[in-house]
């Protein structure tokens, strides 16, 4: 919540620095204080998930986290909290328990495993992308804009992945394949509630 009360402040200041100079008007203020606090939100919560992983001693398994979940997600879609104060605490808590999961599996999980949860969740990640919401449908020109992006930031985590498996950080390559399935149950999630909430338009 502070990090949202940060974000909003700090955007807020900017977006009167700019009217006062006269940079934007005023009655286009609002759109610019949602696209700064979307964007300063999204840059402390990360930062604050990487400080997180300091404290636990797994930095770099944070920074993982944050580069193979974050982009991908983006693009590939998929089910939405109701407001930013839950969507925080669901990637809080995603986050922490993809590092428990991690200390407690990474070790007694066989390898090939590990690559076919990895790449079968990529490969189901790209095909489904992007997953819209009801409430927010994204047109036929950008969704393959999305899925041409989503299909951009898997190759960039499959090299990431690759030089993780190469200097055998067992533990960063088995978390981004955690990240990968998460992605992927999000969307499957996000296509069976837009299913749901189709049937209830038509009953």
């Amino acid at each position: 919540i502070s990090v949202m009360y940060i974000a909003y402040q700090t955007s807020r200041k900017l977006c009167t620095i700019l009217v006062d100079n006269h940079i934007i008007p005023p009655e286009n203020s609002k759109y610019y204080l949602y696209c700064f606090e979307f964007v300063f939100d999204n840059i402390l919560f990360n930062a604050f998930l990487f400080l997180l992983g300091i404290l636990l001693t797994v930095p770099l398994q944070a920074v993982v986290y944050i580069i193979t979940i974050v982009p991908i997600k983006m693009f590939a879609g998929g089910a939405h909290a109701g407001s930013r104060i839950k969507c925080s605490a669901i990637s809080l808590t995603v986050f922490l328990l993809i590092l428990y999961m991690t200390n407690l599996f990474a070790g007694g999980i066989s390898t090939g495993l590990i690559h076919l949860v990895f790449f079968l969740s990529l490969a189901l990640t790209v095909f489904m992308a992007p997953v819209d919401t009801r409430n927010k449908r994204i047109p036929a020109d950008q969704r393959r804009q999305y899925k041409k992006k989503c299909f951009l930031c898997c190759l960039f985590v499959i090299a990431i992945y690759a030089v993780l498996q190469y200097y055998k950080y067992r533990e960063c390559y088995f978390l981004t394949a955690i990240c990968m399935m998460t992605v992927t149950l999000n969307q499957i999630t996000g296509i069976l509630i837009n299913a749901h909430s189709e049937e209830e338009c038509h009953a």
